[in-house]
């Protein structure tokens, strides 16, 4: 049997069965009351969903003090007026406006440096099209301030209800509500999440102080993530931290955020390659790479070991059901149905429909391609 066909599946095997046990830990509680908290909206072309995402602000049951940044990043749609309308009878509320587009989200986060307060224990940065459930600013500082080694948190992002129906909603759907969270909650037990979702994230300022801000990196929640990690610092997940987000919707929007995303892990793994602290990231790129190299070992498999290809796609299918039907409860979606369905997604059909935007990602970072938002 040639080895090197079955290495990503290996790979992968291993990881599952190591972060499987800590699935079924029970995370350490705690209550953060009276912070003062900055949160910051990079928006771009967000009309349809902005007054939405700001009034699921607004309804936030939370015990801190809370106060809103929104910086329009040289929108051409009406994003700026539907804010400035929204906000003018709102204190804790300003905008920021950039007139030209910065052509990437921490670019526009670095507007709001200035105007975050010395006094602030923590910076959440969120999407304009993310809305959140109410209590998910409380859920993600519960969970930032549980641990003095926790640099930032993420939540639990699932789909907009109205993007279920399409076939990109449901394979985004079957991911988010299976494998991709069910993994973060496994890793967050021992404070190593590979990547912070941007899409609702929760700082330290201390920790942002010391790692630095987002400006120079295309993607900017990858490529923190693993600097705060070769400094030292952890990384968790808030998985009662419920947040709705606009998911690509159709296969060339998906495409192009996949892209981005395998040029993020790539373009991460050159900002800490000199750091002392990086041996711990290596597995995570090298996982990635398992997934861009799974689609090959498949077809490959097939041709020549018929029966060692059943095995290994039956095993992972198996490991994948558990995580989703982990991340199902904690969403308090309980669908076994759907677990099966998620894990046959993810285990079988998404790393080949996006192997081409996954290799085509690495190869931006490696021709040193121009940095936009892609996604927009």
């Amino acid at each position: 049997m040639n080895i090197i066909i079955l290495l990503p599946f290996i790979y992968m095997f291993i990881l599952l069965l190591v972060l499987l046990p800590l699935l079924f830990v029970k995370k350490q509680s705690y209550k953060c009351t009276g912070k003062n908290i900055v949160l910051l909206i990079p928006t771009f072309n967000d009309e349809k969903n902005i007054v939405d995402v700001l009034k699921s602000i607004l309804s936030q049951e939370h015990e801190n003090h809370l106060s809103v940044l929104i910086i329009n990043d040289g929108s051409t749609d009406s994003t700026a007026e539907v804010v400035a309308n929204w906000i003018k009878d709102k204190k804790s509320y300003d905008l920021i406006n950039i007139q030209k587009n910065t052509a990437t989200k921490g670019k526009a986060l670095a507007y709001a440096k200035k105007h975050i307060p010395s006094t602030s224990y923590a910076v959440i940065c969120i999407d304009g099209d993310t809305i959140l459930d109410r209590r998910a600013i409380q859920n993600c500082l519960d969970a930032l301030f549980a641990s003095k080694k926790l640099a930032a948190v993420c939540g639990f992002l699932m789909p907009m209800k109205t993007q279920e129906c399409s076939f990109t909603g449901e394979i985004q759907r079957a991911e988010l509500y299976g494998v991709f969270h069910g993994l973060k909650r496994a890793q967050s037990i021992i404070g190593n999440v590979n990547t912070l979702a941007g899409a609702l994230v929760a700082h330290k300022t201390e920790a942002l102080k010391e790692v630095g801000w987002f400006e120079e990196w295309l993607v900017e929640d990858i490529c923190w993530t693993w600097r705060a990690k070769s400094s030292g610092w952890d990384i968790g997940f808030a998985e009662n931290a419920f947040a709705y987000t606009e998911c690509p919707a159709n296969m060339s929007a998906l495409y192009k955020q996949r892209r981005r995303w395998y040029r993020g892990k790539l373009e991460a793994l050159k900002t800490v390659y000199s750091k002392k602290n990086n041996i711990t990231l290596w597995p995570w790129f090298i996982f990635s790479v398992s997934q861009i190299l799974s689609p090959i070992s498949l077809a490959l498999g097939a041709i020549f070991y018929s029966w060692e290809l059943m095995l290994l796609l039956s095993g992972n299918f198996l490991l994948h059901l558990v995580y989703a039907l982990r991340a199902l409860h904690d969403a308090q979606f309980n669908n076994k149905w759907f677990a099966i369905k998620s894990a046959f997604i993810t285990a079988v059909i998404l790393d080949v429909v996006l192997l081409t935007p996954h290799i085509r990602g690495f190869y931006d970072e490696i021709s040193n391609s121009s940095k936009s938002w892609l996604t927009r």
